[in-house]
């Protein structure tokens, strides 16, 4: 025993060093990803106020979050699997309804009202189970038909659904809707705490990263596109923070950067040419350039995260006095959903990233452009299906989930509706159908259009506030004439010969030479500068 307990430990062992090995490998292969989370994630922390306009943006990024995750399911079966399913909407409600009678005893008799006493993270997961099993039920049924075929016929099974909640008011809530509870674990101050600690873990991920870049992009242009990243982060520290002192601190570091990288490397833009015949004749690096490329990079690093420590410290350690004080209101200042709902969406896009590439997404994909070829190759389409049916199912019924205590009011319309199976058809073609971003720009482009056209159309032309789809129809016309691949799908098609154009990039006599590893610093700042224009418009 004690040999096999040896092994046991040496394979686990193994296995850890492995996982801490892969790190740096997997933090370089997504720069851009952990440095919009790691701006996503902290973005809450940065102010203390209930009522403040980031709070509303907050609550407007948690909805598109929240059905940015059921345009990602139907994306999977529409874009992946090629399947249109008119009857989506039955696996977002059924785990919205789920959700409201879990979260109250009232709403069900007994023995039903049994699922009440779920813990709240386990009731999540029954929910996905069961969006699961619908979506089991909805391929064993149709996945042998094609085309539109199997749309109406999920449409019907999604009807059926929706008028057995419409005519049973005890159970649905009727016109009036259910008012659904807000989760007890949420509003404690242990649970925000932990979404705390999953930010700075970001935080970490993402400095880590910064300092990987920084070591593979030892030249000129990495100090210079670095810089900027840097800066923006600067400005939402100072606009956000509640003690001055880290944002000081963080300023004076790049001002000491910008001084020392005038001194000893401002050569490098006057006469590049010859500092690079000079480095290459020169074996051996003098300290100064040694200092510049990595001692400089992890002094910056060091100060800045001083200065985000003491400038959401404050506010983290109010928001957990206010709980101990007033837990009614802790609930109302502090995002937690938006945390809750951002971490799904996370775990959600890595997932649907390794299926895609796995050997069961590229069987899907064949089976996709040919169902025939594929079969003669071997391949289960019906079972491929399924599966693909099983997996959004499961998704989508996550994302009702999350939408119940979210909105606090569901009724069969807006749990069940066949609207919102079009709303998700739109987001998906609008981002671009098959890419896994393009459902979630696509809901971020839409929601905000709706919320800020039927104010404009409202306020500023004293017209009716529905006429805002009327403005959603044009932009929808204009997406298919012009970007048929939608938003992300077309500016895939054009990024070879975009990135060729960055790749010959000069200022001036200085050949910056824009490379695949430095995109994450125009996300972060994009990311950045969009959220401080949303800020601006919703002032």
């Amino acid at each position: 025993m004690s040999n096999e307990d040896g092994s046991v430990r040496e394979s686990v062992g193994h296995a850890v060093l492995g996982g801490i090995k892969s790190i740096p490998s997997v933090l370089s292969s997504n720069r851009t990803l952990v440095a919009v989370l790691a701006f996503l994630f902290l973005l809450p922390l940065g102010t203390a106020a209930g009522t403040s306009p980031v709070r509303a943006l907050i609550f407007l990024f948690t909805q598109i979050m929240i059905f940015g995750l059921l345009a990602m399911s139907f994306d999977l079966q529409l874009g992946r699997a090629s399947i249109l399913n008119f009857g989506h909407v039955a696996l977002f409600g059924v785990g919205a309804y789920f959700m409201a009678f879990s979260l109250d005893a009232d709403l069900l008799p007994p023995p039903f009202n049994l699922v009440a006493a779920i813990p709240f993270p386990f009731t999540i997961v029954f929910a996905m189970l069961i969006g699961a099993l619908l979506g089991f039920i909805m391929g064993l049924t149709t996945s042998r038909m094609k085309g539109t075929a199997f749309a109406f016929i999920a449409l019907a099974i999604a009807m059926f659904i929706y008028n057995f909640f419409f005519e049973s008011p005890d159970i649905s809530g009727g016109e009036t809707g259910l008012r659904v509870p807000t989760p007890g674990l949420i509003r404690t101050a242990p649970f925000y705490l932990l979404f705390v600690g999953v930010a700075f873990v970001f935080l970490a991920a993402f400095m880590g990263m910064v300092i990987l870049y920084l070591k593979k992009r030892t030249d000129i242009s990495g100090l210079i596109l670095v810089t900027p990243a840097f800066a923006a982060f600067t400005g939402v520290l100072l606009f956000f923070g509640t003690n001055l002192v880290g944002p000081i601190l963080v300023l004076f570091a790049f001002l000491g950067a910008i001084l020392l990288f005038l001194m000893e490397r401002g050569r490098v833009i006057t006469n590049p040419i010859e500092y690079a015949e000079k480095q290459e004749q020169t074996e051996e690096r003098r300290p100064t350039d040694m200092m510049v490329s990595y001692g400089l990079p992890v002094v910056i690093i060091v100060i800045f995260l001083v200065g985000i420590v003491i400038t959401f410290g404050a506010n983290v350690v109010q928001m957990v006095s206010l709980w101990i004080e007033d837990t009614t209101t802790f609930y109302y200042i502090i995002p937690v959903q938006y945390y809750l709902v951002l971490s799904c969406l996370v775990v959600v896009y890595f997932f649907i990233r390794r299926l895609i590439a796995s050997p069961f997404g590229r069987m899907v994909t064949a089976v996709a452009q040919n169902e025939e070829r594929a079969q003669a190759l071997g391949y289960d389409s019906y079972r491929a299906k399924i599966v693909v049916l099983v997996i959004s199912g499961a998704i989508a019924a996550l994302a009702g989930a999350l939408y119940a205590p979210y909105i606090r009011t569901i009724d069969p319309d807006t749990a069940l509706g066949v609207g919102v199976t079009i709303d998700a058809m739109i987001f998906t073609i609008i981002g671009g159908i098959g890419t896994l971003f393009g459902p979630l720009l696509g809901t971020a482009l839409v929601k905000y259009s709706e919320l800020n056209l039927v104010d404009f159309i409202t306020d500023g032309l004293n017209l009716d506030g529905r006429l805002w789809l009327v403005g959603l129809g044009i932009m929808y016309i204009a997406i298919v004439l012009f970007l048929p691949l939608g938003i992300v799908g077309s500016i895939e098609r054009r990024s070879r010969s975009i990135k060729e154009r960055l790749r010959r990039l000069k200022i001036g006599r200085f050949e910056f030479g824009l490379k695949d590893t430095d995109y994450w610093v125009f996300a972060l700042i994009g990311i950045i500068g969009l959220f401080m224009l949303l800020l601006f418009l919703s002032l």
